[in-house]
C-alpha cells in the first residue's frame, strides 16, 4: 500500500486513470457477468416451461429475502461487523453478498418477466414501462435510484456494510415502521427502477440492430462507456452547479437538474450493461449452444469471485434507496468510481487501529515510540464506531455510493 500511496503522490493522473480502468474494465464486467450468469441459470433450470410461474416465484423469493435483510440490518451490524478479519465474520459477509446479489437478480428477473408475459415485448410496452417507471420515480423523489456500476462502487470494508437506507428512513427502534418501509422500498421503488431499466433495454433490443447482436453489442459498449466516462469527468462541474442552485434556494430547479443529469447517467449505464450482457450470453455462455448448461457457470463464478477478491463484492447489488434532493452541496450529482482510493483508506484505518492498540498495550510500532497510558485495553475506535453505527449513518450526506470514501 505504501507503493500505491507513492504512485498517487508522484503521479496523481496516472493513479486516477488506473483507478478508473480497474472499475470500468475489471470490476464492472464481472458484476454484469454475475447477473447474466444467474439470470441464464434461472432461465435454464427454474421452471423454463412455465414462464408465468417462474416469474412470480422469482418476485416472491427476491422480495422476501431483500425485505428480511432490510429488517435485520442493525442486528447483522451488531453481530458481524466487528473490526479485524475474524473467520466467522468474513464467511457471514461473503454469504450475505452472495445471497443479497442473487435476491436482487431474482426480483429483477421476476418483475421483468411479468411485464414481458402480460404486455409482450414490443415498442408500446417498452415505452409504457419507461414512462411509467420514470414518472413515478420522479413523483416519489427516487429518480436517482437505478444508477449502478460502473458509476457506483461499494467497498466491502465499510462500517455500513449491512446498513440499508429505506425510502422513509425508518429507525431501528420502530420495527413495524421499518418493516412497512422495507416492503415499500423493495416492492415499489425497486419495481419502478426495473420498469425504467426494462423500458430502455427493450427499446435498444428492438431498435438497435435487432438482427445483428454483434453490431448492437459494439454500439452499446462504445456509447455506454462514452456516456459513463463523460458523466465521471463532468461530475465536479455538475456538483458545482447543483451547489450554486442550492445556495440560491432554487430547490425545484436543482432537483430537476440532478434528475436530468442522473437520467443521462442511467442511459449510459444501461447501454454498457446491455453490451457486456450480450457478450456474456453469446460468447462466454454460448446461449442456445450445446454447452450452455455448463458454460453458464463461468459467468457466475467469475462474476462473484472477482469482486469479492477485490473487496468490492457489494457492488453486485443495490439495496438502499436514495432520496432526490436529500443531499447537500451538490452531492446528488456525485458518482462513485473508485477502488484504489478505498484500499488506501482501509490501510490508513488499519494503521490507526494498530496504533491505538499499541497505545493501550504500551508497545510500539515501527517509527513510533509509545508510552503506556491508562486506557481501557479492550476499547478500540472501530468497536466504538460499531456501537454507534445506528446514530452515525447520516444517509442524507451519502450519494448512491459510499461518499465517506470519496477522494478529496
Amino acid at each position: 500500500m505504501k507503493g500505491l500511496q507513492a504512485v498517487k503522490d508522484a503521479h496523481p493522473r496516472l493513479f486516477l486513470i488506473a483507478d478508473r480502468c480497474l472499475v470500468f474494465f475489471v470490476l464492472f464486467p464481472s458484476v454484469v457477468a454475475f447477473w447474466a450468469g444467474v439470470w441464464m441459470f434461472l432461465d435454464l433450470h427454474f421452471y423454463p416451461e412455465h414462464v408465468e410461474w417462474s416469474a412470480w416465484c422469482c418476485v416472491a423469493a427476491g422480495a422476501v429475502i431483500l425485505v428480511f435483510f432490510n429488517v435485520v440490518q442493525y442486528e447483522l451490524t451488531e453481530r458481524f461487523l466487528e473490526p479485524g478479519w475474524k473467520v466467522r465474520n468474513v464467511v457471514i459477509k461473503r454469504l450475505y453478498t452472495l445471497v443479497a446479489a442473487c435476491a436482487n437478480v431474482f426480483l429483477c428477473r421476476g418483475f421483468w418477466m411479468v411485464q414481458d408475459y402480460y404486455s409482450g415485448v414490443n415498442v408500446p410496452s417498452a415505452c409504457f414501462s419507461l414512462v411509467f417507471g420514470t414518472s413515478l420515480l420522479i413523483c416519489l423523489r427516487a429518480s436517482c435510484n437505478g444508477v449502478a456500476s460502473p458509476l457506483g462502487t461499494a467497498f466491502d470494508e465499510h462500517r455500513s456494510f449491512f446498513i440499508i437506507q429505506t425510502r422513509f428512513r425508518a429507525p431501528a427502534d420502530k420495527p413495524l415502521f421499518l418493516l412497512l418501509d422495507s416492503v415499500f422500498s423493495v416492492t415499489v421503488i425497486g419495481c419502478l427502477v426495473i420498469f425504467e431499466w426494462r423500458g430502455i433495454w427493450v427499446l435498444l433490443d428492438l431498435l438497435l440492430f435487432p438482427e445483428d447482436s454483434t453490431a448492437s453489442l459494439i454500439i452499446c459498449l462504445v456509447f455506454g462507456y462514452a456516456i459513463c466516462i463523460i458523466i465521471d469527468i463532468l461530475q465536479d462541474q455538475a456538483i458545482a452547479l447543483s451547489a450554486y442552485l442550492e445556495s440560491k434556494n432554487h430547490w425545484f430547479l436543482r432537483l430537476a437538474f440532478e434528475d436530468a443529469y442522473l437520467l443521462i447517467a442511467k442511459l449510459g449505464v444501461i447501454a454498457v450493461w446491455r453490451g457486456i450482457w450480450i457478450f456474456c450470453e453469446n460468447y462466454v455462455a454460448d446461449r442456445n449452444g450445446p454447452e450452455q448448461f455448463l458454460r453458464v457457470y463461468i459467468n457466475i463464478v467469475i462474476g462473484y469471485v472477482v469482486p469479492t477478491l477485490l473487496l468490492h463484492g457489494n457492488s453486485l447489488f443495490v439495496l438502499e434507496v436514495v432520496l432526490d434532493g436529500g443531499m447537500v452541496e451538490g452531492a446528488g450529482c456525485r458518482v462513485r468510481v473508485t477502488m484504489l482510493e478505498n484500499y488506501l483508506k482501509l490501510c490508513a484505518r488499519n494503521f490507526k487501529a494498530k496504533k491505538e492498540r499499541a497505545l493501550a498495550n504500551g508497545s510500539s510500532l515501527p517509527g513510533l515510540i509509545i508510552q503506556r497510558r491508562s486506557l481501557r485495553p479492550d476499547v478500540e475506535s472501530a468497536q466504538v464506531l460499531l456501537h454507534n453505527t445506528k446514530a452515525e449513518c447520516h444517509f442524507e450526506n451519502r450519494s448512491f455510493a459510499f461518499s465517506e470514501f470519496l477522494p478529496p
